[in-house]
């Protein structure tokens, strides 16, 4: 009797952790993309949010997340814990875990944009900031929503099908390398200089034109009227030019993304901002 009692508890406790590993993975496959752990969204906007996501993320592989949350978290504090809020709670496409997530801490009025995958390529450090820009200007004026809705899931579509494209929202202007770049930089550099140049000429004729041109000085010297007890030299013009000294970009550039790693030891980019 006792070993019956005993086997049935062994078969109860093994039932019992097939049921929670097969719910924990169950729960990993299919994680919530809108957790509005800060309670702005009416239980409508967020269930519309979470549906028009997970729709198009499951189309197109590609993960888009929204967290809320009300922690009072420096930019850095918040750029680890949406690194690992993507990493560990499962999120992310492919072998390299393709998506994006945003997350609002309410208590400090900051925003943090993390990228994974092919989210580094789709999500430029330019592309970030113009987007953080307008939701934290949705934030500010309480328009939670569409800081959600319009300014960052139908932006990251937009953004999305920029890079499948070929051309990703980055910086406007030539690449680097490119021969537009040399003619752009050789442009800003000579002809404003050439118009500079020859307004200054212009300006230093006038101040030594003479009524009637002379080949020598004796010629407006009276003989005998002038004896020289000393001489000396006088420079009487000058003109200094200045250049500003090109400021360093980490990574802000033509076709960047700037990556760190998260405490897990994957790789993100991302950029965040304040309202």
């Amino acid at each position: 009797m006792k070993r019956l009692i005993s086997i049935l508890i062994t078969l109860m406790m093994t039932s019992c952790i097939i049921f929670a590993t097969a719910g924990l993975v169950c729960a990993q496959s299919n994680p919530d993309r809108v957790v509005d752990g800060a309670g702005i969204l009416s239980q409508a906007e967020h269930d519309w949010l979470e549906e028009d996501i997970a729709e198009w993320c499951e189309a197109n592989q590609f993960d888009i997340v929204i967290v809320t949350c009300y922690n009072n978290m420096s930019e850095e504090q918040l750029m680890q814990f949406a690194d690992d809020y993507y990493d560990y709670k499962g999120y992310g496409y492919g072998d390299n875990l393709d998506g994006c997530i945003l997350v609002v801490d309410m208590g400090s009025r900051t925003t943090w944009i993390s990228t994974s995958g092919y989210g580094i390529d789709v999500l430029t450090d330019y592309g970030i900031s113009k987007m953080t820009d307008r939701i934290c200007d949705y934030l500010a004026d309480e328009d939670y929503y569409s800081a959600f809705d319009m300014c960052y899931f139908e932006r990251v579509q937009e953004l999305y099908e920029m890079a499948e494209a070929g051309e990703p929202y980055d910086v406007p202007g030539p690449k680097v390398g490119e021969a537009g770049f040399y003619a752009t930089i050789l442009g800003i550099g000579f002809f404003p200089g050439l118009i500079i140049a020859a307004i200054m000429t212009r300006v230093q004729k006038s101040k030594h034109k003479t009524i009637r041109r002379k080949t020598e000085a004796q010629s407006y010297v009276v003989p005998g009227s002038l004896t020289l007890t000393r001489r000396h030299d006088r420079f009487m013009y000058s003109h200094v030019s200045r250049t500003e000294k090109p400021k360093d970009n980490d990574g802000g550039g033509r076709g960047g993304s700037t990556t760190h790693r998260s405490s897990s030891g994957r790789v993100h980019g991302g950029g965040g901002g304040h309202f």
